[in-house]
């Protein structure tokens, strides 16, 4: 499912902020990615190919070969670990060594494909980017899913930045103006520790997505790993329900980001909690009426937010508020990303 909006043509030189912060991007879901497959991406203002080995191994390195530049992901194959081009047979490793070229004779030794960092964990292949090309210094946490379902995923495109998008988890304020969510307030201090921001809040919202009436409470704790990998754990007390949430804008070009979402939801433990009537529904399919009622809830609660970040100014030094949340911290932790 794809969502293009207009171009944002609001932002003016003095106040913007560089496209491609330092970090960890997601570029794809990990079950859309088969053994043997090449895929084209844009990432970053580049054309790169994604691709998994006949072993699984996941790579990413420059779309073009480097021989006479023809694009791997049009006609190239993947061969045992290797990639091969498509125009002359050149194969390469995944640390971007020619290994062989189409005639038999010896690789010429400045032949090099450019190869990424990669990272793959928690069904999600990552990127990692630094302006001046430095290596990675922190990685993405390794998280325990036994127990929950798998992911429902989406994908759409917006004009908007990583750092707007990920500022959501600090802007407690729109909750209410957007989402109506009511009674939202901070339940402990935001907390900052190298690449990673906490911030944990409670609200009041409509029940009406998963089938109550009234309004139930939510207590939220939204991690960010960088600008390019947050996360938000939820927990509904009074049905007993746990959701795991991803927001995770990936910069395609200058002002363009694909945003990917995935949510999964704990095994129901007390199916009386869910509803008075959910006993006599089988759990397994009781689990999945409740996945989709969330995920339902969750896109639409960031869809909402589609036309203020399609549509926004990046204000430098806003004059906030009380009422607003942590912004001014996260702002002031998001600073390390860029050079």
């Amino acid at each position: 499912m794809i969502e293009t909006k207009s171009a944002n043509k609001n932002i003016g030189e003095a106040e913007r902020l560089a496209p491609f912060p330092n970090g960890w991007y997601v570029i794809e879901f990990s079950e859309q990615l088969r053994k043997g497959e090449i895929k084209p991406i844009t990432f970053a203002g580049k054309e790169l190919v994604l691709y998994r080995t006949e072993s699984g191994k996941v790579a990413v390195g420059d779309a073009f070969c480097p021989h006479l530049g023809a694009h791997f992901a049009k006609g190239g194959k993947i061969l045992g670990e290797e990639i091969q081009c498509p125009f002359h047979g050149f194969r390469f490793d995944c640390e971007g060594t020619c290994t062989a070229t189409g005639y038999g004779t010896k690789p010429p030794p400045t032949a090099k494909l450019k190869q990424w960092h990669v990272d793959e964990r928690n069904g999600l292949i990552s990127i990692f980017h630094h302006v001046d090309g430095n290596e990675p210094d922190w990685f993405l946490p390794t998280m325990n899913m036994e127990g929950w379902t798998k992911y429902k995923t989406v994908v759409y495109e917006l004009n908007s930045h990583p750092q707007e998008t990920t500022e959501n988890i600090a802007d407690l304020g729109h909750f209410k103006w957007i989402h109506g969510y009511d009674n939202v307030a901070e339940e402990s201090k935001t907390e900052m520790d190298g690449p990673v921001i906490t911030v944990t809040y409670g609200f009041d919202r409509s029940g009406k997505e998963l089938g109550r009436s009234g309004t139930i409470r939510v207590t939220a704790r939204a991690t960010a790993y960088g600008l390019g990998y947050s996360y938000v754990d939820t927990f509904v007390e009074a049905l007993g329900l746990k959701v795991k949430s991803f927001v995770l804008p990936t910069p395609t070009s200058e002002g363009k980001l694909k945003l990917r979402l995935a949510l999964a939801i704990k095994s129901i433990e007390s199916s009386r909690k869910m509803h008075p009537l959910a006993t006599l529904i089988p759990k397994t399919w009781l689990s999945k009426l409740v996945h989709w009622g969330a995920f339902k809830a969750y896109t639409k609660d960031v869809r909402d937010d589609f036309d203020i970040w399609n549509h926004k100014k990046y204000i430098m030094r806003p004059p906030l508020a009380k009422g607003d949340g942590p912004i001014g911290l996260y702002r002031r932790w998001a600073k390390q990303f860029y050079a």
